[in-house]
């Protein structure tokens, strides 16, 4: 499992999440974190947490899911 998660962290480095969330329109984006490997994106999906600051200026903290149809946000909270 070790392996399987190493593989994923290089292919999906923080950069990758960070771009995808100014996508999404947020701005100041810090972080990008491993998530624990109990996550809320789904069995087998990577993901990685973020800060980022909100269209209305607050401060909130985001997942970002690296799954096999592209990046995506979890589909309850995050």
């Amino acid at each position: 499992a070790f392996a399987i998660v190493s593989m994923q962290e290089t292919a999906h480095p923080a950069e990758e999440g960070h771009d995808w969330l100014e996508e999404q329109g947020y701005t100041e984006i810090t972080g990008g974190e491993t998530a624990s490997y109990f996550n809320s994106c789904g069995k087998n999906i990577m993901s990685r947490t973020y800060e980022v600051t909100t269209e209305d200026g607050s401060r909130a903290d985001r997942t970002v899911c690296f799954g096999i149809f592209g990046k995506h946000s979890p589909l309850f909270g995050g």
